[in-house]
């Protein structure tokens, strides 16, 4: 308009007119009306060119919020080809440059597809918003520039000056609904975090305003499909190797403060939502716990010094158990910690109070009244039960199977202050009864043993007072298979030296067995073992006895018939072969 009017300056046009060029730069909506009635534009048209004040640090560009600091006019960006296009013949611009070039984020032509360039210095005294004199002081170095750097503007860049020019362009995006200054502000805090990581290789061999915008331009790619996606970006951050310590704001640093800074501000509901979400399921945030605004309902995650605060359990073991699981990749159906060393609040929680509740080997055995290695005979035996075992770790029982334990044992128990001679503690009776303790027990749950007392000083277990005789009957096993030695050589009669002998030849073959009263390990012959001898051999005091007569005489008799014992070492008993020695008996029966 200043053009067609002749004026070689927009102020200057504007002073015509009786206009102040403040006021109108900055949307004075009368004066804007007022330009746009005298000159016959559509004042909404000119509004948008205004930049008017909004909520805070941010001016409005058309009716999206811009942050204040993202627009500057001391250092201008402009398209060389645009400008060259822009201005007439006779030097007059013919169009504006527009305002959305002064934008940070944007560092491309989309147009052209080509860098924008930055205009030096103003040569005279301006007013720093007055672009189009600054274009005409440089134009000869901008025409040097007609052929600038060639670089394809970023889905970010085209998004925010679909924003500004009010176009339907772009696809429908959750990000429609936040201000165009909070998504800047999200893309600035964020880019950097989520993919300039620790030392990447293109920030060796980039300039940083260069790594920021790309980084910036990267995150905006990410996480405009849905919520859910930025929520992953924040989860593949909270993912990383931690170098100053855990936490959403060490961790997050200027976005975490910013977040923090827009609870109170409308049109941000979508990304608060969001962030909150991520900061309960990431962090451990306890039930009540204000996030952003919003009391947490439930706990999602447990960290180590959660768990040692609401479960009472040392920080050191708790830390120990987790690194623990997580070597052995997960412990009964529950998965292992993450990096950070944090678990599942509602897969973990039921776990962890059993786990607290639980007891070690010593408290255990103390309970029982014990020494803890003795534990081991109450597992093999089913009476007690391992609530958690791994290795490097201490064992650990459940407090209400060891009181049940002791309760079932104790459940018709009699108190006892002064045992008699015929009762014995528990202690006592393993060695008299030559069995074990786990033998005594399970007879006192069995119901096998008529008294069961109880001494009123004694802790758990070490209280048990039985009689001797009730635990050899409750213990006593099946008769004997076969005979003893003493009475396998009385019934041959034979003596012990001869016993002992024909075991040491392996002319009978004895069993080891205990003696089902006493449990004392002794030596049998079976049944079967004694038909065999007995059908193959005969002893000479068993043929003396057949027949009546002194062992001696049967001696000499059976010398007179031929009849030679079997070959043993001397001093000890005739055995003679069955077959050999019944001719004797058959000549004697006939006398």
């Amino acid at each position: 308009m200043a053009h067609l009017n002749g004026s070689l300056h927009a102020n200057n046009f504007l002073k015509d007119l009786g206009f102040r060029w403040r006021p109108m730069t900055r949307g004075n909506y009368d004066q804007i009306s007022e330009l746009a009635y005298l000159t016959d534009q559509d004042s909404d048209e000119l509004l948008r060119f205004a930049l008017r004040r909004g909520y805070g640090k941010t001016r409005i560009i058309g009716s999206e919020p811009i942050l204040s600091r993202l627009l500057s006019f001391e250092i201008m960006k402009v398209c060389p080809v645009c400008i060259l296009n822009f201005h007439s013949s006779d030097g007059y611009m013919l169009q504006g440059p527009p305002i959305y070039w002064q934008l940070a984020p944007i560092k491309t032509c989309e147009i052209h597809n080509c860098a924008l360039v930055t205009i030096p210095a103003p040569v005279k005294s301006r007013c720093k918003f007055d672009v189009a004199g600054r274009v005409r002081d440089h134009r000869c170095s901008l025409a040097v520039d007609a052929s600038p750097t060639k670089r394809k503007a970023s889905e970010y860049e085209h998004y925010i000056i679909s924003r500004l020019c009010g176009d339907q362009r772009n696809a429908p995006t959750w990000l429609d609904d936040l201000d165009l200054a909070v998504i800047a502000k999200t893309c600035e805090h964020l880019g950097p975090i989520a993919f300039g990581g620790s030392g990447p290789s293109e920030m060796q061999c980039a300039e940083p305003a260069n790594l920021q915008w790309r980084h910036e331009a990267r995150l905006f790619l990410a996480i405009r499909d849905n919520p859910r996606s930025l929520k992953s970006v924040l989860h593949d951050i909270r993912q990383r190797p931690k170098r100053g310590g855990e936490g959403f704001r060490r961790e997050f640093g200027r976005f975490a403060v910013w977040v923090g800074t827009l609870v109170d501000r409308q049109g941000v509901t979508s990304l608060l939502k969001c962030v909150r979400d991520f900061i309960e399921e990431a962090y451990p945030v306890a039930t009540g716990q204000v996030v952003l605004g919003r009391r947490c309902k439930q706990r999602k995650l447990h960290s180590v010094m959660s768990v040692s605060h609401q479960y009472g359990i040392d920080h050191i073991r708790v830390r120990r158990l987790f690194n623990t699981i997580r070597e052995q990749n997960g412990l009964q159906r529950l998965p292992p910690p993450d990096q950070n060393n944090c678990v599942s609040a509602k897969l973990y929680g039921p776990w962890l109070a059993r786990y607290a509740e639980s007891w070690n080997e010593k408290q255990a055995g103390a309970v029982l009244g014990m020494k803890w290695y003795r534990l081991d005979e109450l597992v093999e035996a089913d009476l007690l039960q391992v609530f958690f075992e791994l290795p490097g770790m201490a064992r650990r029982f459940e407090r209400g199977a060891v009181v049940q334990l002791t309760e079932r044992v104790f459940e018709n128990s009699v108190r006892v202050d002064h045992p008699s001679k015929e009762q014995f503690l528990i202690s006592e009776l393993p060695n008299r009864c030559a069995c074990t303790t786990v033998d005594i027990i399970l007879a006192a749950l069995d119901r096998k043993l008529p008294f069961v007392g109880r001494h009123p000083k004694k802790p758990g277990l070490s209280a048990l007072i039985a009689r001797q005789r009730d635990v050899l009957d409750a213990l006593e096993g099946p008769p004997l298979e076969g005979l003893t030695q003493a009475e396998a050589f009385k019934r041959w009669r034979i003596n012990t030296s001869t016993m002992a002998c024909l075991v040491r030849e392996g002319i009978i073959e004895v069993t080891h067995v205990k003696h089902p009263r006493n449990r004392r390990p002794m030596k049998i012959v079976s049944f079967e073992e004694v038909d065999r001898f007995e059908s193959s051999f005969l002893t000479l005091g068993c043929i003396a006895a057949q027949t009546g007569t002194h062992p001696l005489r049967v001696l000499h008799d059976l010398r007179r018939y031929k009849v030679q014992p079997i070959s043993l070492p001397t001093g000890v008993s005739c055995i003679y072969v069955r077959s050999e020695a019944e001719h004797y008996l058959d000549a004697y029966a006939k006398l």
